[in-house]
């Protein structure tokens, strides 16, 4: 038993239901087999989210600056890449 998660979901009010997982996982024997899976997905998770939005950022930022072949090649590009993806999602 985790002494300090037990001590922070004993002080929360009786029957709070956001405190069940955590009490669960204080009286628990020894700490849960797939934790490390778990953070290690979150965490590429968490990268994958922030280097998506740092593309896109990147091309609001300079937008006004490229031609129109650009903009239509990263439209259809992008378009091009969902149906690459929703066909082959199903296989994998």
């Amino acid at each position: 038993m985790d002494s300090t998660l037990y001590q922070v979901s004993a002080q929360s009010a009786p029957g709070d239901p956001r405190i069940a997982p955590l009490y669960a996982l204080a009286v628990s024997a020894g700490a849960p087999a797939d934790l490390a899976r778990k953070i290690r997905a979150g965490l590429l998770l968490v990268g994958a989210l922030l280097v998506a939005s740092g593309l896109i950022f990147w091309v609001a930022a300079n937008w006004q600056a490229q031609s129109h072949w650009f903009k239509l090649g990263l439209i259809e590009g992008t378009l091009a890449l969902s149906v690459l993806a929703a066909c082959l999602w199903p296989r994998l």
